[in-house]
């Protein structure tokens, strides 16, 4: 069975086609290449960790922190398989990320550009962020925050 394609590359997929499962233990994921991006469980209460399935199959991994609205969503890994690159899913991460924020009474969500993977640079995952509206607030510490609502200022 051939992996789908989006109809134009990095074309968002539409967060409709993908389910959200919350990760309560590792071994809830099937796939190595996911594993161990997610990270070591038990997770800290203010963690948000969602495994993400496309046509039954596991595309990618999303963990938030959730820190008091006042401050902001932390977008602390995106992580999508190696063979579902390329084709919109981790921008729907994104628009998942933003619709999360305003649920929950944020107005920036903040990452910090680390690579998950060696096939990625950091420099190429600074691009994909600032194609994506993020802006840098601290080169230092590669954080960058995406305002959400017109009125939120770009501070950390």
């Amino acid at each position: 069975m051939g992996a789908e394609k989006s109809g134009t590359r990095g074309k968002p997929v539409p967060i409709a086609r993908l389910e959200f499962i919350e990760l309560k233990a590792e071994t809830e994921i099937n796939s190595g290449e996911l594993r161990a991006p997610a990270g070591d469980f038990p997770g800290r209460c203010i963690d948000l960790r969602y495994l993400v399935v496309r046509a039954g199959r596991e595309v990618a991994i999303v963990w938030y922190n959730t820190f008091p609205p006042d401050h902001y969503l932390v977008l602390y890994k995106l992580f999508v398989a190696a063979k579902f690159r390329r084709r919109g899913i981790g921008s729907a991460l994104i628009q998942h990320a933003e619709a999360l924020a305003r649920a929950r009474g944020y107005n920036r969500i903040l990452v910090h550009a680390q690579p998950l993977s060696d096939d990625i640079t950091e420099k190429q995952l600074i691009g994909w962020y600032e194609k994506r509206g993020f802006k840098c607030t601290d080169p230092e510490r590669e954080t960058y925050v995406k305002n959400i609502s017109p009125a939120a200022p770009a501070q950390c």
